[in-house]
């Protein structure tokens, strides 16, 4: 693939600049891009500004606003996609028939993969909270911290609908994948009850208090956003489409191996077949007192035939 970069761009500052957008076996973290309408109310450009928080570092927000409707014709966010290099997009509008309107969705190769369009109600923004944190840690979380998830309802076991869409949150506000988490580093939960047709999105900052034995004290503080998400409009991908986004390269796939186990103290264990072995060949030391008791035997033996 180097090789081919080589031969189609000559300077090494464009060959590096396409060789971080190739495809990769494990991806890297994904960035969100947010958007605006050409018209916006104050409570879904304040709600953009906190999704910005959240996300930050991972985060392109336009200042600039466009005429794109995301359910009519998606091809203006796909082109900024490919531009910006995200996979995940919130979209703010405001209109007469959809007031407070912000979707959010993902992107699979550039192309729309899930998009839910929802209502905003009974928002709370995180200046509105009160934070002990201020500078980088505003809104009572570090910058660039991963969050704490829990869905609760029993729409997210039973309604499909919300099943995709508790998956799409928290694709979106997931950050970094990592292999283990410092409990110190925990510092916010984000906290997503369920109604038919209502999510009820929250957010608490975590304080670790002493509780006189080994396992801390929790107190949670809410710190924002708050707000009622209405279920408006929806747009999943196709099974072949999902099912396309979620395959694994062969390469990462590990084989298993026949008669090789693994333990935790002697590590890798393998596990030899061999033939029966003949023992009447066996060559072993005897005394010489049991060897004449087996020559005494087989004539006695041979005596008795005759």
């Amino acid at each position: 693939m180097a090789t081919n970069l080589f031969k189609k761009y000559k300077k090494a500052k464009i060959r590096r600049f396409f060789a971080k957008r190739e495809g990769k076996l494990i991806e890297t973290h994904k960035t969100a891009l947010l958007l605006k309408f050409t018209k916006t109310s104050d409570i879904v450009t304040e709600l953009l500004h906190d999704f910005a928080l959240l996300k930050s570092p991972d985060v392109v927000k336009f200042n600039k606003r466009n005429p794109i409707m995301p359910f009519e014709d998606a091809s203006s966010l796909e082109f900024f996609s490919t531009k910006t290099d995200c996979s995940l997009f919130a979209f703010a509008s405001h209109a007469k028939k959809r007031p407070h309107n912000m979707t959010i969705g993902r992107l699979f190769e550039h192309n729309i993969l899930d998009m839910v369009e929802l209502g905003v109600k009974n928002y709370s923004s995180i200046v509105q909270h009160d934070s002990d944190k201020t500078g980088s840690e505003r809104g009572g979380s570090a910058r660039g911290s991963k969050p704490c998830f829990i869905f609760q309802g029993q729409e997210f076991e039973q309604s499909e609908t919300h099943k995709r869409i508790a998956n799409l949150l928290l694709d979106f506000f997931r950050g970094w994948e990592v292999s283990t988490v410092n409990l110190a580093g925990l510092d916010h939960v984000i906290v997503c009850s369920s109604s038919p047709n209502t999510i009820y999105f929250r957010r608490y900052s975590i304080s670790l208090k002493k509780s006189g034995t080994r396992i801390p004290r929790v107190e949670l503080t809410d710190i924002g956003p708050s707000v009622d998400f209405e279920i408006r409009r929806t747009k999943f991908a196709t099974p072949d489409m999902m099912r396309a986004s979620t395959r694994q390269p062969k390469d990462l796939s590990t084989r298993k191996m026949k008669n090789v186990t693994r333990d935790a103290v002697a590590g890798k264990l393998y596990t030899i077949h061999k033939g029966r072995q003949d023992l009447s060949t066996l060559d072993v030391r005897r005394p010489k007192a049991l060897r004449g008791k087996r020559q005494r035997t087989d004539n006695d033996g041979g005596a008795s035939k005759a």
